[in-house]
């Protein structure tokens, strides 16, 4: 009977017998020694030694790599604002001051006219407006409004804190202080006679307190100077969304019909 078990090595092995026995360890993947303890797991290891290392004589420094500069738009401060309202429709395409973070859509320029007999200040376009704001699903409810206290859409100027729909408006505007500026500055050109803060984020931006706030007790915005008589209210938008805040939305309206009939 052959005997499979692995041979025992003696110190008297000839060499053909070393090389099978050497084969046969081979076979079984266990061809390296081991012991039972672990051995030196948190000894650092060294590197080797370099092999017959050369001296440079004309060892040279490496150039450093040009950097290549970004292209960043001018700082805020410096963006020089047109100081009229005819400017302001032809700055408006051409200025690449307009750019949001997360905007979709087309930059949409604000609706003027000079002292116009109320200034309706809305976060942002909808994504349904076309070229114009309020020209979409939320403009119809608007213009229902209005109607309802007596003024018409043709007495009436449209801005909004963004140039574009913005999947986060509070982000856009706690990031970039530049649309405060914007918004107070078109305000000061168009000079006029009452203001309606629709949205939570018009009223943060123009007077740095909340919609809650707003609608309980602001009378008057103090923009460029001047005050303006003023009432805030949710975006029309925001009715279609949650009809349970028409009551109180037109009872902001309201408020504002009583600034404007004195």
């Amino acid at each position: 009977m052959s005997d499979n078990s692995a041979p025992n090595a003696a110190d008297t092995m000839s060499a053909e017998a070393l090389q099978s026995y050497w084969e046969w360890w081979q076979e079984l993947g266990v061809d390296q020694d081991y012991v039972e303890a672990p051995q030196g797991w948190f000894e650092e290891e060294t590197a080797p030694a370099p092999i017959n290392p050369k001296p440079s004589s004309t060892r040279q420094t490496p150039k450093p790599i040009a950097r290549v500069e970004e292209q960043k738009p001018p700082p805020d401060t410096d963006i020089a604002l047109p100081d009229t309202l005819d400017a302001l429709l032809q700055w408006w395409p051409e200025s690449d001051a307009l750019k949001t973070v997360s905007g979709i859509g087309p930059s949409i320029a604000p609706t003027v006219q000079a002292k116009p007999r109320l200034l309706v200040i809305s976060d942002m376009p909808d994504e349904d407006d076309s070229d114009a704001l309020f020209s979409g699903a939320a403009g119809t409810m608007l213009d229902a409004i209005l109607h309802a206290i007596g003024i018409s859409r043709n007495h009436c100027a449209f801005v909004s804190i963004l140039p574009q729909y913005c999947a986060d408006a509070d982000a856009e505007l706690s990031t970039r202080p530049f649309w405060r500026k914007l918004v107070a500055h078109q305000t000061g050109l168009l000079q006029p006679e009452y203001v309606m803060l629709c949205s939570k984020t018009a009223n943060m931006a123009v007077t740095e307190k909340d919609l809650a706030e707003n609608r309980r007790s602001l009378r008057f915005i103090n923009l460029n100077g001047g005050n303006i008589p003023a009432s805030a209210s949710f975006h029309p938008r925001s009715l279609a969304k949650t009809p349970a805040i028409k009551g109180s939305a037109w009872r902001d309206w309201l408020r504002l019909k009583g600034l404007m009939n004195g």
